[in-house]
């Protein structure tokens, strides 16, 4: 059953227990928003989302040490942003989809030099990428086709979809889990090896 609150707007936030999403919670219930959030596998998308004036998808499959990350990460980002649109067109209520996509779908490619500007038209370089087999290569070839597939999906289906382009994700987390974010940066600074 979809929750209902009169007089208040809602939110669904999708990954509710990852680093981002939890702030934005936080945030969101700070600003009077009523939230709804969905955890791992939840199934439809259908109850969370209905009713909702704001969908937040902020969940994406990382597993840097995959051995497969076509089906671990690729696929699985595709699929989840996609039940979520399909949420979104079925409710009819949605205003706006938010999405949070990353830095790794736009700047990975062959451009070299300084001052480089990436715009909406550019996109991280799939073949490049998945050639150089970069130890986080299927994160952003998820995160590049999965944004891909959206853009598509919204345009087709007139959804006002919004994405978020960050490049590093760091700060106190309201989890107890350590985001694989915050361990790949301290890797940066301790020299600690990522496991690839």
């Amino acid at each position: 059953m979809a929750s209902q609150i009169v007089g208040k707007k809602m939110a669904c936030v999708v990954g509710g227990t990852g680093f981002v999403a939890s702030l934005l919670v936080k945030l969101l219930l700070e600003k009077g928003y009523a939230v709804n959030t969905t955890v791992r596998n939840p199934g439809s998308f259908d109850a969370p989302i209905a009713g909702c004036d704001l969908v937040f998808h902020v969940a994406t499959p990382v597993n840097f040490a995959s051995e497969d990350p076509e089906n671990d990460m690729i696929k699985a980002a595709i699929q989840g942003v996609l039940n979520v649109l399909k949420a979104c067109a079925k409710a009819k209520t949605v205003k706006h989809v938010v999405l949070t996509s990353s830095a790794a779908a736009v700047s990975i490619n062959t451009l070299n030099g300084t001052g480089l500007v990436m715009t909406e038209k550019d996109w991280t370089d799939i073949e490049f990428s998945s050639s150089a087999k970069r130890p986080t290569w299927g994160y952003s070839a998820s995160k590049t086709l999965a944004e891909k597939a959206a853009w598509k999906f919204a345009q087709e289906n007139n959804i006002d979809l919004i994405t978020v382009i960050p490049s590093l994700m760091s700060g106190p987390s309201l989890t107890p889990d350590m985001p694989s974010s915050i361990g790949f940066a301290t890797s940066l600074i301790s020299g600690t090896q990522i496991r690839t």
